[in-house]
């Protein structure tokens, strides 16, 4: 194909003010898709000077309402320096279930075809929140197979390759394969707390990483890891607060995904003349 074989094509174009009326409709919906993404990282940003100000540098309020050590709050030595009175040290492995996904094998076409169970690879892990799978598996692959479900709200992160020390969070109940770890919450410290302490403390977890030309960590790197338990007090109070910001962010994920798919659907049927755009002359 040459150039002036190309210059040759005919294209339909609809007249300029319908034009005009079609790119606004894809520029309202691409407006309101990067406002929910500002809003997103404003409240990611704010949800992470909270817990740092309560969890990094311990001024949680205290029965008083002042922050916590710089009132003298009392606090004691511990293997990771000095914590308050009545927290703990401990480990990932020993507070909380930890999931290491699988992918169903690839020549088994009752594990893929017509599948209904979402399933995800690592590059997933690059988004900010997850709130569509990769591909998905059958019931078939769940049951008979290494891959696991994951319950939605669950932080997990990617243990090798590029994507190596990313961290996210599933807004969808899903599967995942061998390169992701799920950490689920517990029934006294919830999702919220472990996926910004994972955010916060995922340079000291990935330090343990091996191999030549794709740098990993396992399960057990992740298991071993050092977690601190806050007092059941602090950390109730902590989600009173800290649940709102997440319902929100998950709230408008889900909205930027439904907005993009009403874009990249009109899209074509408005250049084609499918769908026709009311002009006012």
């Amino acid at each position: 194909v040459t150039r002036d074989d190309i210059l040759k094509l005919k294209f339909p174009f609809p007249e300029e003010l319908e034009q005009s009326a079609i790119a606004k409709i894809l520029s309202d919906l691409d407006s309101k898709i990067e406002l929910n993404q500002q809003i997103n990282k404003i409240l990611e940003i704010i949800g992470q000077a909270i817990f740092k100000h309560w969890f990094i540098d311990f001024e949680f309020p205290n029965e008083k309402g002042k922050p916590y050590k710089s009132s003298g709050g009392e606090m004691i030595n511990s293997e990771v320096g000095k914590i308050p009175r009545g927290w703990k040290v401990s480990k990932i492995g020993k507070e909380f279930e930890t999931i290491l996904g699988g992918t169903p094998s690839t020549t088994n076409k009752s594990y893929w075809e017509n599948g209904t169970i979402a399933w995800i690879n690592s590059g997933k892990i690059n988004e900010f929140r997850i709130t569509e799978p990769t591909a998905f598996i059958t019931e078939d692959a769940l049951n008979n197979s290494a891959t696991k479900l994951i319950p939605k709200g669950t932080t997990v992160l990617a243990i090798t390759g590029a994507t190596l020390g990313q961290v996210s969070r599933i807004e969808i109940n899903t599967c995942a394969n061998q390169s992701v770890i799920g950490i689920l919450e517990s029934k006294s410290i919830h999702s919220e707390y472990i996926y910004f302490w994972i955010k916060f403390t995922i340079n000291d977890i990935i330090r343990h990483q091996t191999g030549g030309a794709q740098q990993h960590i396992n399960k057990n790197n992740v298991n071993s890891s050092k977690i601190l338990i806050p007092s059941e007090k602090i950390i109730q109070k902590f989600q009173e607060g800290i649940k709102l910001i997440f319902d929100k962010v998950s709230l408008s994920c889900f909205e930027i995904k439904n907005l993009s798919e009403i874009r990249d659907s009109l899209l074509p049927k408005l250049m084609s003349g499918k769908i026709r755009v009311p002009v006012e002359v």
